[in-house]
């Protein structure tokens, strides 16, 4: 069930033992409500999000945080995220929150 952020955040805290204060998480589409939610909980103040073409996961909610929130809107995500979602159909739908 762990998303990449997840994993990523998870692993990082396991290892310190303060906040991610000042710490950047970048995602290639927007996070989901879990891993947004988490990273606002483990301090992250920046996250720079390639695409939310194919989801938007909590985007609007990342909006009202006090998190700096960079959308890159870049071509090379959407493409990634598209052909992974051809290619392996299977398991975007078992595992993608969008």
């Amino acid at each position: 069930m762990a998303h990449a952020e997840m994993v990523c955040l998870g692993d990082f805290l396991k290892s310190k033992t303060r906040q991610l204060r000042g710490a950047t998480l970048v995602a290639t589409e927007a996070p989901c409500p879990m891993c947004a939610g988490a990273a606002i909980v483990a301090g992250v103040e920046r996250i720079i999000v390639g695409e939310v073409a194919h989801y938007r996961g909590a985007y609007e909610w990342l909006t009202t945080q006090n998190v700096e929130l960079v959308l890159l809107d870049d071509q090379a995500c959407v493409d990634l995220v598209s052909d992974f979602k051809r290619d392996h159909m299977d398991r975007w739908n078992r595992f993608s929150a969008g």
